[in-house]
């Protein structure tokens, strides 16, 4: 027991490391893979799920005096969990999100730096992977991930990204399950990277547990770490930190003078949270948070990939919730 318990706070230590290095670059890279290899056992899992999630982002100031903006995002997302055979599972997820963004006192044509003017962005990533259980310890899982990220009005074959990830999860315990993994995508309009996951479920005490990797967060999902408690069987209180990055097609980047006009915007964020979790049954969970979003960076390129405008904002409350219905 005290041998376990070392080797538990090794592989801690060494996630919660690796979380540092792999979180920022990650989250600037993708839209987030699916969490779908949780290391839960296959036959507690549901075959069908729907999620549906709001977040809403309270009006924060962009410095450099180019205007405030505030942030409603609804989100869906669908997954299926089939059982191909004793060893083979695929797990295949389909999560869209409607942002819409509420600018103000942006006059991007009469200033230069004011650039930060977008409205409906709909983002879209669908994910599909593999799952072989070699044994009662040892996975592996590996699958492609498509992503498609546009504001209202922007031709759709320029808005499609994505690659693939692959890795490995090892049951250590009971009570604790790591992984890592690669992923080798691409963006809009950036070249291919190869970025690291990571991913920790370690139960350190009773009803505590220590969460490193993907997680849904209101309308869509983010990577990060939380710490979970579960007072009573059908309740979850957590608290932790999450990343969110979004990057998509403006709709004027088919405007002739492409070396001056807005073609992609980005807008990246961390939130620290504290969340509430609660099964109405076994098939129907509710959830919802409150936060403060801190860290953030919006910036729009031209379509060669030239930064046209960086700017960070203010720190600003933010709140969502999100239901989640079992088939």
């Amino acid at each position: 027991m005290r041998k376990l318990s070392k080797q538990a706070k090794f592989v801690t230590i060494a996630m919660a490391t690796a979380m540092l290095f792999s979180v920022q670059a990650f989250a600037q890279t993708i839209t987030p893979v699916a969490d779908t290899t949780t290391g839960q056992p296959a036959e507690q899992k549901s075959p069908f799920k729907i999620d549906v999630g709001y977040s809403h982002r309270i009006k924060t100031d962009i410095k450099g005096g180019t205007g405030n903006f505030n942030v409603h995002s609804t989100g869906v997302k669908a997954s299926n969990h089939l059982q191909l055979n004793p060893c083979y599972t695929l797990d295949t997820a389909l999560d869209y999100e409607y942002n819409i963004y509420q600018m103000h006192n942006n006059r991007r044509w009469f200033q230069r730096a004011n650039r930060f003017d977008w409205n409906k962005v709909h983002l879209v990533t669908l994910t599909s992977l593999i799952t072989y259980q070699r044994d009662e310890k040892l996975s592996f899982y590996g699958g492609p991930v498509i992503n498609v990220g546009a504001e209202e009005g922007a031709k759709i074959g320029k808005t499609f990204s994505g690659g693939g990830a692959a890795g490995v999860n090892y049951v250590f315990s009971p009570t604790l399950t790591a992984g890592a993994g690669l992923a080798v995508v691409s963006r809009i309009k950036d070249p291919v990277a190869a970025v690291p996951l990571v991913k920790l479920d370690w139960m350190f005490a009773e009803k505590w547990k220590l969460h490193a990797g993907f997680s849904d967060l209101g309308s869509c999902a983010g990577y990060g770490m939380d710490v979970s408690w579960n007072p009573i069987e059908k309740l979850t209180l957590s608290s932790g930190v999450q990343e969110q990055y979004k990057r998509f097609r403006l709709s004027n980047s088919n405007s002739k003078f492409k070396r001056y006009v807005p073609a992609v915007a980005s807008d990246k964020f961390a939130v620290a949270y504290a969340k509430a979790c609660y099964d109405i049954t076994e098939k129907i969970g509710v959830e919802g948070y409150a936060g403060m979003a801190f860290s953030g960076k919006l910036k729009v390129e031209n379509r060669y990939g030239r930064a046209l405008a960086e700017e960070e904002y203010d720190q600003t409350p933010m709140f969502g919730l999100r239901t989640s219905f079992a088939f």
